[in-house]
């Protein structure tokens, strides 16, 4: 019976891990859609520099605000996954905490205004920027209790909601003409919009107060300690690049660069929602015994791989179709380059945040925490080199920076690899990444040759994505009873919401 009841429990764990990557995914494609109405828009009508004074502001605020995060929405997601009771005590405490943070970051950016000589328009943006940040903070105070609790579905229709915000008001903003600041004012909007759906959703169960308890504040502090250190580190990883390629160059390299980014940014929706919906699961699993987290684990990375390496090969092989095809200005060409690197960085970057949700999940964020640093240091100095280099012989420091955030994203998932339990990185994990690599080197063999004889850029993606599925079928790049019981899910999940739907749409 003991045996039936592990196996039991570990199919509702996979269940569960499914369905909320199902809800996460599904997100992630909508928000995807949006984010691409809004890569078409931007470059068009901010151009180059007011795309560029965009990037660095949301940069600068990223920086300040990440004091004002402790770390907490991390921590408290672990707790909340392990122990439910636990949500009235933290979560005001929590609240209390971060209004205190939240003074303290806007007098910084205050001071740190008055005493640059930006432009008006660069100063009104950095403060819209800083309080869209602060508001997406405190939602993800109670988007942490919502994950905690394992259910994905309301704080992925909220960001839905204002996203669609972002892209209904800032879209008609921008073609009118009305500029970064206008555009800014819309972010910060969105924001505050995403804020008060989940706090009067969460506050509908659970006390949503302030309390400034100092013996509460000081066991979330420290519990949180090790999150606040690697979300300072990846925030400084994450935002110094365009720190220090305006540093070097100018607004208008910082514009060519941001318009890259923002593509590569728009295909991280698998990986994202692949690890937001296994933190919970893999921490409450892993509490219960480290050998039943080591299967999840595993389907994480196979599951990443196979849905991830092929858009990366492909945005990088079409990086210039892309660029020509998008209605820019003509200085956005020098964006080509810079987007054939980033794209290769996609299936990296992948690994790397499993591998580092694995590693949180499973008490090893200290370790994980020493490997960050290594790796910001490392690109920050990379980047001080690359980019003047760069810039003074080739009129592009971006190319610089995207080839500094390849190779330390590279360093980062070999010392990642060996933080990893016993068990997930195991010969079957590396023939499976050996599968996928083989099925998208195919894919690229094939795209290269069809593109060469001339056919066009659909039929050849076309060719290549189908040349994908059927070599990595072949080779069972994935198990099929794995593909089996996803559709099976998948199957039951949609009857779920039909049923739902026809008894008026009353949660279960």
């Amino acid at each position: 019976m003991a045996e039936i009841s592990r196996t039991q429990r570990a199919s509702r764990d996979t269940q569960i891990l499914v369905n909320n990557g199902m809800i996460l995914l599904s997100r992630r494609l909508l928000l995807w859609v949006f984010s691409g109405v809004l890569v078409l828009f931007l470059p068009k009508y901010l151009g180059d520099q007011g795309l560029g004074q965009l990037a660095f502001a949301q940069s600068v605020a990223a920086l300040f605000t990440t004091f004002l995060a402790l770390g907490l929405s991390e921590f408290l997601i672990k707790e909340f996954a392990r122990n439910n009771a636990l949500i009235k005590s933290h979560l005001t405490s929590a609240i209390g905490l971060r209004i205190v943070m939240s003074l303290l970051v806007v007098g910084a950016v205050f001071v740190l205004a008055r005493l640059t000589d930006y432009s008006t328009d660069a100063t009104n943006i950095i403060f819209l920027a800083t309080g869209a940040a602060i508001a997406m903070s405190f939602m993800r105070l109670m988007v942490a209790v919502l994950h905690g609790l394992e259910e994905m579905r309301f704080p992925a229709v909220s960001e839905v909601i204002s996203r669609f915000l972002v892209v209904a008001i800032g879209v008609p903003i921008l073609v009118q003409g009305m500029g970064v600041v206008a555009y800014g004012g819309v972010l910060f909007a969105a924001a505050i919009v995403n804020l008060g759906i989940n706090a009067a959703y969460v506050g509908r169960r659970f006390p949503v107060g302030i309390s400034l308890n100092m013996v509460k504040i000081k066991y979330l502090l420290t519990g949180a300690m090790p999150f606040l250190f690697m979300g300072f580190l990846l925030d400084i990883y994450n935002q110094t690049d365009i720190v220090i390629l305006r540093i070097f160059t100018n607004e208008a390299v910082v514009g060519w660069y941001a318009a890259a980014n923002n593509i590569y940014k728009t295909i991280d929706m698998l990986p994202l929602a692949l690890t937001a919906a296994i933190l919970p699961t893999l921490s409450r699993v892993y509490s219960q015994g480290a050998d039943a987290s080591v299967a999840i684990a595993k389907k994480s990375i196979a599951i990443g791989a196979l849905g991830i390496v092929p858009l990366s090969i492909g945005i990088s092989l079409f990086s210039n179709e892309i660029i020509t095809t998008l209605p820019y200005p003509d200085s956005f060409q020098h964006t080509v380059p810079l987007l054939t690197i980033l794209a290769l960085t996609i299936p990296i970057t992948a690994f790397l945040v499993i591998l580092g949700t694995i590693a949180v999940a499973v008490d090893r964020q200290k370790a994980w925490a020493i490997a960050l640093f290594a790796t910001v240091l490392m690109n920050v100095i990379l980047n001080i080199v690359a980019a003047p280099y760069f810039q003074e012989n080739y009129g592009n420091g971006g190319i610089g920076v995207a080839l500094t955030t390849l190779a330390t994203e590279i360093f980062m998932v070999v010392y990642g690899v060996f933080l990893m339990p016993k068990g997930v990185i195991d010969r079957a994990t590396g023939v499976t990444l050996i599968k996928v690599a083989v099925s998208a080197g195919v894919m690229a063999a094939v795209v290269l040759m069809v593109r060469a004889a001339g056919l066009g850029p659909v039929p050849t993606v076309l060719l290549g994505g189908l040349t994908y599925v059927a070599v990595a079928l072949a080779t069972k790049a994935v198990p099929l009873n794995d593909l089996r019981y996803v559709l099976d899910v998948v199957r039951r999940r949609l009857k779920s919401d039909n049923s739902d739907e026809a008894a008026g749409g009353v949660e279960r």
